[in-house]
Order: C-alpha cells, then sequence, then structure tokens
C-alpha cells in the first residue's frame, strides 16, 4: 500500500445476499445421500469400450455393484461367467 492511499471503503448496509438459496438442512442431505449416481459414460467389462450410458443401454447387477455393456449379447456373455471379466477386458 502506498503510503498516501487509505484502507479500502467499508460496505454499507446489509451486505449478505438475499438471493442466496439456503444452506442445505439435514433432510436435504439425506435426500442427496439416497439418489444414486448416474454416470455418463461406462466401461464394457466385456470388451473393454467405453459407452454412453442410456435408458436402454444393457445392464447387469453383479455382488451389489453395477454394469453397463455396448450390446445383450456382452450383457449374457458377463453373466454367464462374471469372474472371468472383474480381472479387465478379455477379447
Amino acid at each position: 500500500m502506498l503510503t498516501d492511499e487509505g484502507p479500502a471503503p467499508k460496505p454499507k448496509g446489509d451486505v449478505t445476499q438475499p438471493d442466496a438459496p439456503p444452506p442445505p438442512t439435514p433432510q436435504d442431505e439425506a435426500l442427496r445421500a439416497s439418489l444414486p449416481f448416474a454416470p455418463a459414460i461406462g466401461l464394457d467389462p466385456v470388451e473393454g469400450s467405453k459407452i454412453s450410458i442410456r435408458a436402454s443401454t444393457p445392464v447387469a447387477e453383479y455382488k451389489n455393484k453395477i454394469y453397463y455393456f455396448s450390446s445383450e449379447k456382452n450383457n449374457r456373455t458377463f453373466l454367464a461367467n462374471p469372474e472371468q471379466y472383474l480381472k479387465g477386458p478379455h477379447r
């Protein structure tokens, strides 16, 4: 600061923003925690390809995890022997 400069002016009146949303309540946090996370891109464990996840994307649940597939054929292949594909894609 230069010697001839004064301090910055202090704001006058209420400095809070009335349009700011209120902080989340415990109920808000509980609701957020209950919502599932839905990624937009998945990895087909059978062939290793990246896929865009849509409502029509083939899906399977195994050991409480959700897996997405590029085709119904890959879904069936995975379900026939899931452990084989948990280590990485096989071609």
